[in-house]
This record gives C-alpha cells, sequence and structure tokens, in this order.
C-alpha cells in the first residue's frame, strides 16, 4: 500500500476502504490495525475504529442471521416524522 505524503484525501479513501473491509468482515481486527497504522492514522483513531468496526461486523452478521423473508411495513427514516409513523404502527399492534 503506498501513500503519497502530498494527498492526504488518498489516506483518508484509505482508511475508509479498510474501515469498510473490516465492517464486511473481510480483513480481521488485527489487519486492520495494521493497515491503517500503516496508512498514518494514530494509535488512539485506529483503537477506536477497530473497536466500533468489530462491534458492527457482529451487529451485521446478527442481523442477516435474523431477517425475515417478508416485513408487514417499513419506515424509512429515524427523523421526527419515521418515529411518529413507527410509534403509531407499535401502539397498533399492526
Amino acid at each position: 500500500m503506498y501513500l503519497n505524503a502530498n494527498n492526504p484525501l488518498a489516506a483518508g479513501d484509505i482508511l475508509n476502504a479498510l474501515e469498510a473491509a473490516l465492517y464486511r468482515g473481510r480483513i480481521g481486527r488485527r489487519r486492520f490495525m495494521q493497515l491503517a497504522l500503516a496508512s498514518g492514522a494514530s494509535m488512539m483513531a485506529v483503537k477506536a475504529m477497530a473497536q466500533e468496526g468489530g462491534d458492527a461486523a457482529i451487529t451485521q452478521l446478527y442481523n442477516a442471521r435474523e431477517m425475515q423473508e417478508s416485513y408487514d411495513f417499513v419506515v424509512v427514516g429515524s427523523g421526527s416524522s419515521g418515529a411518529v409513523v413507527a410509534g403509531r404502527l407499535a401502539d397498533s399492534g399492526a
């Protein structure tokens, strides 16, 4: 992996790609940390991203296994409108 010190966006792109790979289980935590440190990220940032990424990967795996074939309703959005709609659906027992 080659980094150009004159292009800080390239390091950010690399970190984004590494984080996505960690979230999707394509690379492990240790390899993520090695590559993220090599890209120039600080140890504190790398540890935080690795913890968050590992937790996200576990959640994604669980959600994928527990996904139902179909749903009665799908509420898109978690703003005030989405919260009201989801609340009303939950209250109605639908």
